[in-house]
């Protein structure tokens, strides 16, 4: 297996190695989805009159399962880092309530990151 396994270089590697790689990526993101939305339905009980919710922002940036993936998969530009993290978190409440799965939710997220790297790489 290869030992870059950076979203920047997913077109590059092996079959086997990208599987390998999407699967970890979806797994520490199912439980990304599954802790945010337990955090918007608290929410939404102490706070039913308040779309905004404005206490939701405080737990951005504060879980370690994106931070985990931005480690194993080798994101250290932070500007990168915060699109991701804010595409994740768009993703996750856009998501809530549609009668999609966790697992599928996760795939969105993580196609959309793959997108976004695909960009990020034709820009340099």
């Amino acid at each position: 297996m290869e030992t870059n396994i950076s979203f920047y270089n997913f077109s590059e590697m092996t079959e086997e190695t990208g599987l390998l790689c999407k699967k970890i990526t979806i797994n520490i993101l199912e439980d990304f989805i599954c802790i945010n939305d337990w955090f918007l339905n608290f929410l939404n009980l102490v706070q039913p009159n308040d779309p905004s919710h404005g206490i939701e922002l405080d737990i951005k940036g504060k879980l370690n399962g994106l931070n985990t993936i931005f480690i194993l998969r080798n994101v250290t530009n932070l500007e990168h880092q915060t699109i991701l993290e804010d595409m994740a978190f768009e993703i996750t409440k856009d998501t809530r309530n549609k009668g999609l799965s966790i697992y599928y939710r996760a795939v969105y997220i993580c196609e959309a990151w793959q997108l976004q790297f695909e960009r990020w790489k034709e820009t340099k």
